[in-house]
């Protein structure tokens, strides 16, 4: 934006100076700033034909060379404004690019763990036959709790956590991580930037 900027004021003050050397203080910071922004975003300021005494851009003709050298200096603009502009563009998606593709990895092995997870505990038949693994589990905890009676093993209470909590704690952990780890790179990307510029 500055280099923009640059152009913005240096096609301002020649262009001012070719077309209206004998303008006011105020009207010249006017023409440095606001014809050539607006040059930019295709509003040239001309108004047609030459009529007797004024020229294309409506001001007074002061020699005959100044208007074509105003209009090559306004193509000339043009070009570099809108070539820059582009570039700018470019540069803003490819850090917004840069910085998703950071992390698009490290979040979709996250995903893809969570959903293989939860699957994990799902029953495997359809919900109407899903009755029966229900039934199965069901009969299978039961087993458990005699065999541990019978042979007078002790409950283990780590083992009887829900899983679901486990599950959720796992996931705010490494949500967290990733966040934290965007959060700093973000930053330190703009550190980066900022010292370039």
């Amino acid at each position: 934006m500055i280099i923009l900027g640059i152009f913005i004021v240096a096609y301002g003050v020649t262009s001012t100076a070719i077309i209206r050397p004998k303008v006011t203080f105020f009207l010249t910071l006017r023409d440095v700033f606001f014809h050539p922004y607006f040059n930019t975003f295709g509003e040239l300021f001309i108004d047609g034909e030459k009529t007797n005494g004024k020229t294309r851009f409506g001001v007074n003709a002061t020699n005959e060379f100044a208007e074509p050298i105003a209009l090559g200096f306004l193509g000339i603009y043009l070009l570099v404004a809108n070539v820059l502009l582009v570039n700018l563009l470019i540069a803003i998606f490819n850090t917004s690019f840069v910085s998703i593709q950071a992390q698009s990895d490290r979040l979709w092995k996250f995903n893809r763990f969570a959903l293989i997870y939860e699957y994990k505990y799902r029953p495997c038949l359809c919900p109407p036959f899903s009755i029966f693994e229900h039934i199965l589990t069901f009969i299978r905890w039961i087993y458990r709790l005699c065999y541990r009676a019978h042979k007078k093993i002790p409950a283990h209470p780590e083992r009887e956590v829900d899983d679901k909590l486990q599950l959720r704690k796992m996931q705010t952990k490494i949500v967290s991580k990733i966040l934290d780890n965007a959060a700093m790179e973000i930053r330190i990307h703009e550190l980066k930037v900022l010292k370039g510029h």
